[in-house]
Formats: structure tokens, sequence, C-alpha cells
């Protein structure tokens, strides 16, 4: 079969798409090549296979926003494709049928395998790649959504000052980690901390001074913990948790001391010069409860000796 000659001029009046990564799967070689320039020339980086099978192999490692598959194939057809690509969870793939079927039946045995669209293997070229530049609109479309979705998420478990997670993630998680300790008869540990002598930071130096300190004091928290293990939240105010997985008493005291030590040298730089400032902590672990380990009663304990902290002077730790 002899490729199609591609009309120039009805190509370009289809408008231009920013490029997506686009699957092309045919078991006919000189269509295949055909569609593949059209898509290129559209911007498209086009990744072609000769079967659903190979399809398939490729989607394992390179992922595709939009997909064009032959329904009429030897062996495993485009109907098999798309209902195997919807069983995966890789994110959301447009997936276009190429065909020559048109009746009503055949067009909801399409849709209902997962097809999102048809396009005609006679329609001319413009009709084809607006359906991919449609096709790509609504994937870009999708992945706002994603994003926004995303973004609403991590306000919903975020404290929106300090960036950290709060109250409502430390109620929804620690749970878990608990019930994972437990399981597994691995220690955690908890520590509650606070800065000192807060409020004098806000009546002395404002309320704008004391939101910068308690970024500083999050911040420093967070970047002396274990990365992607340990994991802090605000409680309120000035007051913040600190979870640290898989941790006994001894080793949570020792983290403690160390944030302790490196806040106490640390320094804040403000418009009116240098701040500096102390916390206090309090730890406990799950072994320091004596028969139920719930999230209430392990962080009870630490904020008690976080208060035993307080009345030894604070700038210190208790366990």
């Amino acid at each position: 079969m002899k490729s199609p000659t591609v009309p120039k001029k009805e190509f370009e009046s289809s408008g231009q798409q920013s490029g997506m990564q686009v699957l092309l799967v045919d078991d006919d070689f000189f269509f295949r090549e055909y569609i593949s320039l059209l898509l290129e020339e559209a911007g498209h980086k086009v990744l072609k296979a000769a079967s659903a099978e190979e399809g398939l192999h490729i989607l394992k490692t390179h992922p595709c926003s939009i997909i064009l598959t032959d329904w009429m194939m030897p062996a495993f057809s485009g109907l098999d494709f798309c209902m195997q690509v919807r069983r995966w969870e890789q994110g959301y793939h447009y997936i276009i049928l190429l065909t020559g079927k048109e009746t009503s039946a055949e067009v909801v045995e399409g849709l209902s395998a997962g097809a999102d669209d048809f396009i005609k293997k006679s329609a001319s070229p413009s009709e084809m790649m607006a359906r991919v530049k449609c096709g790509a609109r609504i994937i870009q479309q999708h992945r706002k959504l994603e994003e926004q979705k995303e973004r609403i998420a991590q306000l919903a478990e975020r404290d929106p000052l300090t960036n950290v997670y709060n109250r409502h993630f430390l109620y929804t998680r620690l749970p878990g980690e608990i019930k994972r300790s437990k399981r597994y008869h691995i220690e955690l540990s908890v520590i509650m901390t606070d800065i000192d002598y807060f409020k004098r930071i806000n009546d002395g130096h404002g309320h704008l001074i004391g939101d910068r300190a308690l970024k500083f004091f999050a911040r420093t928290l967070s970047e002396n913990l274990r990365q992607n293990v340990d994991w802090v939240c605000r409680y309120g105010g000035e007051e913040f948790v600190i979870v640290l997985p898989n941790t006994e008493l001894e080793k949570g005291v020792r983290t403690a001391e160390k944030l302790r030590s490196i806040l106490e040298h640390s320094v804040m730089t403000t418009e009116n010069g240098e701040l500096n400032f102390t916390a206090s902590f309090g730890v406990a672990a799950l072994s320091s409860l004596k028969d139920v380990y719930e999230m209430e009663s392990l962080l009870q304990l630490a904020d008690e000796r976080l208060y035993e902290s307080k009345n030894k002077g604070r700038n210190c730790v208790s366990f």
C-alpha cells in the first residue's frame, strides 16, 4: 500500500497544538508511517507499535498522553488493547480508535471498551488532526484538574504559615503509624516542642516577626530530621509535634537534644537586627506507655514531658 500524500495546506489549516507524546498502534506499516508523519508535523512526539502487544510493552516504560490504535488487528484487537490500558493505574490516556466501523452498535462497543473517540481511516488529515487536537486539549484540562486537586489536598494537610503538616494531618496519619509500629513490633517516638517565651517575641517585635520566627522554627526542625521518614506538624500556636517512626526513646531524646542545640546557636536576621530564641522539648515513646497504645495517650505523655522542661527553666529536653 502506498502512503497517502499529505495535503499540506489542508493540514496547516487545522492549527498547531502543544506537543504531546503519542502512541500509535497499527499493524499496517504504510498507514502507520502516514499517521506518524501527520502527528510529527503537528509537533507531537510519536512512538510506534505494529501490534497491541508491542504497544502495551511501550506503555510500561514510556507514558503517552494520547493513544491512537487500530481496531482490527490480528490476535489482539484494538478493543482488547483499550480494555487492557484502562485496567492499568498509570494516569489518564486519551484513546482514539482508528477504524472503518461506523454503526451505532460498533460505536457503543468501542466506547464501552474504553475508547474516547473514533477516527475513520478514510478521514481527511485535517479531521484526524482536529480530533487529536481535541484529545490534547482534554489531556491538558485533565492535568490542570489534577494539579488543582493536589494543591487542594496540600492545603487540607499543610499549615499555611509554616508549610509543615497541620493538626488534622497529625490526627489522620499518627494512628496509622502507631498501628504499624505495634504490628511489626518496632518503636515509635514523638517529640512535643514549642518556642520559649514566644509571647515576648510577639510583644517586643510585633506579630510579623513572630510569624517569621514560627517559620524559622518549623524550617529548622524539618531540615534537621530524616528526610521522607520523620515529619513535623504544627499542633497549635507555637507548639509543634515531631513524629519519629522506627525510633526508640533514647534515639528520640538524642534527636530532640540535637534540635535544641541547633536552635540555641541559630540566629534569625530581621530588619531590626538579629533575633535568637530557644525551645523546650518533651519526648515520649510507645514503650513509655503502660497498657494503652493510643495516639491521645502518646501525645499527652509528650505534652507532660514538655511541661516538665518548662518547669526546669526551658531550653532543655525531658523524657
